[in-house]
């Protein structure tokens, strides 16, 4: 019923698991047909979160993703260069 209607699931992981597994696990969800990844608990703003920011964001986008960063800084402008980055 869910394809019919165009219905598509997100999944919702902690940034430490999408980092530890970022290549693989955006790769297996791109096969299962998942449509983006809500990345929670990114609690700072320091550069290392920063680089992953730019990093997730471009692998999801390598792997027709979208992606939500819950528990996020302000937006700074990333939606211009990757615009499956919905929200924050």
């Amino acid at each position: 019923m869910p394809a019919r209607k165009n219905v598509r699931i997100w999944v919702w992981a902690h940034f430490r698991d999408v980092n530890d597994q970022m290549d693989t696990a955006f790769a297996q969800f791109e096969k299962w047909g998942v449509a983006g990844v809500k990345i929670d608990f990114l609690d700072r703003s320091d550069q290392w979160m920063v680089n992953f920011y730019r990093t997730a964001a471009k692998k999801a986008a390598e792997h027709h993703l979208m992606l939500d960063f819950h528990g996020a800084f302000k937006p700074d402008g990333m939606r211009r260069t990757y615009p499956n980055v919905l929200t924050r």
